[in-house]
């Protein structure tokens, strides 16, 4: 069987398993979120003009993609002037806590350092820092499940 012309190639598919074997179909979503901190450790959170709330620079990982790989693509998507010393923080792995949702998160998150010349990409409407320690500001989607672990 072939694909058609403009069909995705593996790569470039979003790693989400299925376990169809469960009642409820639940799906692992694989995802790489980047915390850039800036000189007082606040967490740079980006107002987008398609959600609702504010989002860490995140994405879902590609098929056979390392999280080293999607960290460096979340740099790249999320900034014109990404930050260049980044690390491996720590990886979350919790249940999605809306009622409606069957997904199973595992989330590698990276820290940086804000570079001086750090600069959004045009579709961030807005960009600022947040203590970490405070309380959130409406967040998108799993962020708020982000943000919520991180404060543990």
């Amino acid at each position: 069987m072939s694909l058609p012309m403009n069909a995705p190639s593996w790569s470039q598919l979003a790693a989400r398993f299925t376990l169809n074997d469960s009642p409820q179909h639940a799906e692992l979503r694989m995802q790489c979120f980047l915390l850039i901190r800036d000189e007082k450790e606040r967490v740079a959170l980006a107002k987008l003009a398609d959600y609702d709330g504010w989002t860490f620079p995140a994405e879902t990982m590609k098929f056979n993609e390392s999280p080293d790989e999607a960290v460096a693509r979340v740099a790249k998507a999320w900034f014109d002037v990404p930050p260049t010393e980044v690390w491996l923080e720590r990886v979350l792995s919790f249940p999605a806590t809306s009622h409606e949702d069957n997904r199973w998160y595992l989330i590698f998150v990276y820290g940086a350092k804000a570079p001086a010349d750090l600069k959004p990409t045009p579709d961030t409407e807005k960009l600022q820092y947040h203590a970490l320690d405070a309380p959130a500001p409406k967040l998108a989607m799993s962020h708020a499940d982000v943000w919520h672990a991180l404060q543990q």
